[in-house]
């Protein structure tokens, strides 16, 4: 017998086959493709949003740091792990600043690459102050005059406070002597207070010619009052327990004590408040 050879019928049904498998080629390419875009869709979106979120968080916490005041940092942020780079003064600003990072809700791991500049270590003076630095100084003050209304032995409404970078100055009038060593003590006890310089005139009664001969008028009362004040804004004593008593200047303390250091720095308070002549401690530790 002679072969069959296909004829018009066998050509289209080929071509018809081929049409098929190309249709289904691409309705498989736009499967994949629909699934890739939901996929990335439903993954790299909300991690995106998320590192974002997670960068302008680590930035502002960076910024309000006045431990951090005129360093350069740099934060990039890939899949919750941040990288700072930049420069920092020292070897503990930038231990902290990593510490900071580490802090912050959706960080998972921090690559330190910040370098230590001695340059930024110097601190400009000239530069103008943060956000955060006002935002540390209105506070200082605010706690400052506060402090002073609290104790009855300054005159508040004589005294003006000012803030730079946590360095205080008084200014205004004082009664003695006396009163502006203990609106200085009190002002320097003030969290985040690095300094405290007293620009203020001192007006002395007449008949009395300075320090010495306010000292050698013993005033107990005063004593007393300006003890307790300096042991209540002293942030590391617990004044609660403690009681006060003086006698022709010698400051006698009695009462309740965490530790033996704070017994020995309650000791070194009243024997730095003028006008007292002795301590005596009497202390007992809790």
């Amino acid at each position: 017998m002679e072969p069959v050879l296909p004829g018009a019928a066998g050509r289209e049904t080929t071509m018809t086959r081929k049409l098929l498998l190309m249709i289904l080629a691409l309705f498989a390419l736009a499967l994949a493709l629909f699934s890739y875009g939901r996929y990335y869709a439903r993954k790299d979106v909300p991690r995106m949003l998320n590192d974002v979120q997670v960068k302008a968080s680590v930035k502002t916490a960076l910024a309000l740091n006045r431990h951090l005041n005129g360093t350069e940092i740099e934060v990039s942020v890939s899949d919750g792990e941040v990288t700072l780079s930049g420069a920092v003064g020292t070897e503990i600003q930038k231990q902290l600043a990593e510490n900071i990072a580490l802090s912050i809700k959706g960080v998972n791991r921090v690559q330190n690459t910040l370098m230590v500049s001695r340059l930024l270590a110097r601190g400009p003076t000239d530069r103008p102050r943060t956000l955060g630095e006002r935002l540390d100084d209105l506070t200082i003050e605010a706690a400052v005059k506060t402090s002073f209304m609290l104790n009855e032995n300054v005159k508040a409404r004589d005294i003006r406070v000012s803030s730079h970078r946590g360095r205080v100055t008084l200014t205004g009038t004082f009664a003695s002597p006396a009163e502006a060593e203990l609106a200085r003590k009190i002002a320097d006890d003030v969290e985040g207070v690095i300094s405290v310089e007293t620009e203020a005139v001192i007006e002395e009664p007449e008949g009395e010619a300075g320090d010495e001969s306010l000292m050698q008028k013993v005033d107990d009362a005063r004593i007393v009052a300006q003890v307790r004040a300096a042991l209540m804004v002293n942030r590391n004593v617990d004044s609660t327990e403690i009681e006060v008593s003086s006698r022709e200047g010698v400051v006698t303390l009695t009462g309740i004590v965490h530790s033996g250091a704070e017994r020995d720095l309650a000791h070194k308070i009243a024997e730095d408040c003028r006008g007292v002549r002795g301590v005596v401690t009497e202390l007992r530790i809790k």
